[in-house]
This record gives C-alpha cells, structure tokens and sequence, in this order.
C-alpha cells in the first residue's frame, strides 16, 4: 500500500531532529504536508481555536522546552478536536519508565530516535489505511 496524502504535526525542539525526521517523510509520503511546532504550549493555544486543516496525526518529542510531550498528550487528549488523533512519542530513552509514563498519558505508540525508516513507513501506511474521524 502506497500513503496516502497526509497532514503530519511533528512537535520537536531541535532543529536537527526536525529536519531528519522530515527528510525521511519526504522519501516515504512525498505528497504529505508537515507542519512543525518547537513548544507544546503553542500546540495546544493554536489548534484550540482552529476549526478545519487539523494534522492527520502528531509526531511529539518527549523531552520539549517548558511542557514535556506526555503534557502535550494529554492536553490534546482533553480538547474535543484532538482527542481521537493518533498521537506518536518520539524519544531518545528506550526507559521503561519513559515508555510507561508517555503510554499512561494517552500515546498512540511509542517509538525511539532515530526513527528508521521501515518503522515510519509502516507508521504511515498505517494512518493512511485508518478511517478518520
């Protein structure tokens, strides 16, 4: 199955983990839009607000400046238009307690840097195969 057309929010402080993280969407879903934020708080006070263009699903950092992502999790959990997305943590800990606590927050799924691409490919096949609310 070849992706569909996607609408990725990808959540990450670093500029370099950005840019790999992107790169690698390009190669896997070429037609896919990807918008960035670097702070959980701008997440949440944007997309509160907005009413339609929603990212399809949400690549969130972990360890984020100010609110951590397993906060952001659970703030876009709690709002009506972000409750349902699939919600992905990205971290550089493969920790239990890590992958227990952003779970325990609402994570779709937990996966570690560098993300390679045979798992973001089959990530998003995935999303793409999955109705949408």
């Amino acid at each position: 199955m070849t992706p569909t057309a996607t609408h990725i929010g990808i959540v990450e402080d670093s500029d370099e983990d950005f840019a790999a993280l992107a790169r690698q969407i390009r190669r896997t879903s070429p037609d896919a839009t990807v918008e960035r934020w670097s702070r959980a708080e701008a997440v949440v006070d944007e997309l509160v607000d907005r009413e339609t263009g929603l990212p399809d699903f949400f690549f969130i950092d972990l360890s984020l400046p100010g609110v951590d992502g397993c906060e952001l999790v659970r703030r876009l959990r709690a709002e009506e238009s972000t409750g349902a997305l699939p919600l992905f943590m990205l971290s550089g800990s493969a920790r239990d307690a890590d992958v227990r606590r952003c779970y325990a927050s609402g994570a779709s799924v937990y996966l570690t840097k560098p993300l390679r691409q045979p798992a973001l490919g089959a990530v998003l096949e995935l999303t793409a195969a999955t109705p949408r609310p």
